[in-house]
């Protein structure tokens, strides 16, 4: 029996100073592997793309880019 996937669905705006260490930690967890990030990017900077692109190869994620959103 194959194990279930766990999606984490994020929501990232202005968070260059918490991705990395944030990207790091979900390396960290047991679930890793089975793990898929769902991210919803509200206005993305180039250095946080280049953050997520650099992870990109090591955890499943799909991205969401959409222009600034109020709540």
């Amino acid at each position: 029996m194959d194990s279930p996937k766990v999606s984490v669905i994020l929501s990232l705006y202005r968070a260059e100073r918490f991705l990395r260490r944030y990207l790091e930690n979900v390396l960290e967890q047991t679930l890793c592997d089975r793990l898929e990030l769902s991210i919803v990017h509200n206005d993305p900077t180039e250095s946080e793309r280049a953050i997520l692109d650099g992870f990109a190869s090591r955890i499943s994620m799909v991205r969401c880019e959409v222009p600034r959103e109020n709540l």
